[in-house]
C-alpha cells in the first residue's frame, strides 16, 4: 500500500488526517488528486479531495454514482473504522459426544 503525507482535516469529524494511503499501491511522488475518495482514520466518513487537496463532503449524487460494487467496498472499510478492526470471528464450538 502506497503512503503519501499531506495533512487533511476530517469535514465530518475534524480530526487531523496527516497521511493518505493508496490502496491500489502506485507513486508515491503523486499523492493525493482532485476528487479523489478518502475514509476519515478517526470517524470512517468518506471525503473528496478538491482542488485546492483540501477534503469536502461527498454529496448523495456523487456516492450514487459510484459503481455498486465499488460502494460495497468503501461501506465496508467505512465499518471497519467505526468499529476499530475486523469484525470478530464467529466461535462455533462443537458439543462432545462421549
Amino acid at each position: 500500500m502506497a503512503e503519501h503525507v499531506h495533512p487533511t482535516t476530517c469535514p465530518y469529524c475534524g480530526r487531523l488526517n496527516d497521511r493518505q494511503s493508496n490502496a491500489y499501491g502506485g507513486d508515491l511522488s503523486v499523492g493525493p488528486t482532485p476528487d479523489a475518495l478518502a475514509i476519515c482514520a478517526e470517524c470512517g466518513e468518506i471525503a473528496v479531495f478538491t482542488a485546492t487537496l483540501t477534503l469536502r463532503r461527498m454529496t448523495n449524487a456523487e456516492w450514487l454514482e459510484i459503481p455498486a460494487d465499488q460502494r460495497a467496498k468503501l461501506s465496508l472499510a467505512r465499518d471497519f473504522v467505526r468499529r476499530g478492526g475486523p469484525p470478530p470471528r464467529p466461535h462455533f464450538s462443537r458439543a462432545r459426544e462421549n
